[in-house]
């Protein structure tokens, strides 16, 4: 046999008890399914919450209500501490679920202080918080074309969830909590942890910045060194010209808005 981790089990127990002490938390999940079991399981461990929504969180409910046609098939939000937040809901049950997380609280009120959300959202999420929890370092990848059920996240992707905890303006510190995809055994006799990639791409000093490679930096290349002998790259010009948006000014205009 061989172990697995129980990073789903261990990121909700941390949610619910950062939660506790009056931390909001955001949790990334590998999917959508294991977003709905952590924040089931985290309403589970902490008390219902004591605050209503407000005026146009109630509107933004019954606009939502009407458009799937029944109460019973909405995210409700104002019953539970723990929220979901991925590609499956609606756009307008996402904003809800952000409004009600926003929300401000006094100390001894209880609102929605957990959000699951999947790793993909996460890169464009922009919420306030003070804790985030990296429920593993990889997610589903069901469309791999190699037919590897998961894939690991790349080093920009875990660091850029886990800036998301102490969002300027907000706060001035912020925790993040990283629970490795896979198991980390602990040697004792010799007091090292096995070798794991994850732990050295997290906390690695060299630079992970993502190399981005623009193609119009390589055909400036090619049209300072043989531009008016490449037939090839005489037509991809004429091309880029020829599909401009209107009030556009052509290729130029394509250089001036590239990293080239």
């Amino acid at each position: 046999g061989y172990l697995t981790a129980n990073r789903n089990e261990l990121a909700a127990t941390l949610a619910a008890d950062f939660a506790h002490l009056g931390k909001r938390v955001v949790v990334f999940c590998s999917d959508v399914r294991v977003c709905s079991s952590v924040a089931d399981s985290v309403n589970k461990l902490l008390p219902p919450p004591s605050i209503v929504l407000d005026e146009n969180q109630r509107l933004i409910r019954e606009t939502i209500i009407e458009d799937v046609g029944d109460v019973s098939a909405i995210f409700e939000v104002d019953s539970r501490r723990a929220g979901v937040h991925h590609s499956d809901l609606l756009p307008l049950e996402r904003r809800l679920v952000e409004a009600a997380f926003r929300s401000k609280r006094g100390k001894q009120e209880l609102g929605l202080d957990v959000l699951a959300a999947t790793s993909t959202i996460a890169q464009g999420l922009n919420l306030p918080c003070d804790v985030v929890i990296l429920a593993g370092t990889d997610r589903s990848a069901a469309d791999d074309p190699t037919g590897n059920p998961r894939t690991d996240l790349r080093p920009h992707e875990i660091l850029n969830a886990l800036g998301r905890a102490g969002r300027a303006a907000y706060a001035a510190t912020g925790l993040s909590v990283v629970i490795p995809a896979k198991p980390i055994i602990i040697e004792l006799d010799e007091a090292i942890t096995s070798n794991n990639e994850d732990l050295y791409t997290t906390f690695a000093q060299q630079d992970a910045c993502e190399i981005i490679y623009d193609p119009i930096d390589y055909l400036l290349d090619r049209i300072e060194v043989s531009s008016a002998n490449d037939l090839r790259v005489q037509a991809l010009i004429r091309r880029l010209n020829a599909v401009t948006p209107e009030g556009s000014s052509g290729l130029d205009g394509i250089v001036r808005r590239s990293l080239g």
